[in-house]
Order: structure tokens, then sequence, then C-alpha cells
């Protein structure tokens, strides 16, 4: 089983292949994460905090429209780098956002119809990152 999945508005993930492993689930509007032996509800009209996985980061939007990249250490030379993804959910869905990292060209990108935002980041590189729907 892979350590990812995200399609038909759904999201889940997980951590590692540890018995102890964080998983997190997004569906219907609802988010859980399994962590430390127990399932814990993610209550998404708060600020939660971003859900690190390994190369995967969950962020929020009840927390905001501004995320960082670069959770995972630079490779070391001659490893293979890992690429970071970001998902940010609980936006609206089926909506273009404008993507602005830091020194990059403006991107835009479509939610899912879950409101989730795949965002694939170089590994090992801090920047900003803010988003805005498109034409606002």
């Amino acid at each position: 089983m892979p350590d990812l999945f995200h399609g038909q508005g759904q999201l889940l993930a997980r951590g590692g292949w540890d018995e102890d492993a964080t998983w997190f689930g997004y569906w219907g509007g609802q988010a859980q994460a399994f962590t430390n032996g127990a399932r814990v509800a993610v209550k998404l009209d708060g600020r939660p905090a971003p859900m690190n996985l390994g190369a995967v980061q969950v962020f929020f939007a009840s927390a905001g429209l501004k995320v960082e990249s670069g959770w995972l250490p630079p490779p070391e030379e001659g490893a293979k780098p890992v690429e970071e993804v970001g998902f940010l959910v609980g936006l609206a869905p089926d909506t273009r956002y404008d993507v602005e990292v830091d020194d990059e060209e403006m991107y835009e990108a479509k939610t899912d119809s879950g409101g989730i935002l795949e965002l694939k980041f170089a590994p090992g590189r801090k920047a900003g990152v803010r988003l805005k729907k498109s034409g606002v």
C-alpha cells in the first residue's frame, strides 16, 4: 500500500511504515489523524498547525493561505532528492487559486471536488508560498 492517496476529493497519507506512524485522512469536509496510538479529530474551524508526514505536509486553509516549503533537510550530496508534496485542505471545491512561491513565477492551480489543493516543491528549498482565489 502506498503512503499517499489523493483522489476523488479525498486525502489519505501516513508518515511511514512503522507501527506507530502518524496517519491523516480528509474526506467529506472532515479530517482526522491517528497518532500515538489514538484517533484524533482535527478541528478544521480552529487554526490547526500543519501536519508533517515526512515528505508530505498537510496545511489547513482555516490557518491561513500562507505556507512554507522546505520542511525536509536538503538532500546530502549524491543522495536521491525526495520531492516535497504539500496539501492545503479546506478550500473551496473546484476553484482556481493563484499560487506564488518565493523567487518563482506565479501559477494557477485548481482544487479538487473536496477542496484539496496539491502543491509540489523542490526538496529542501525553503520558500514562502501564498495563495489567493484567481480573479479576486
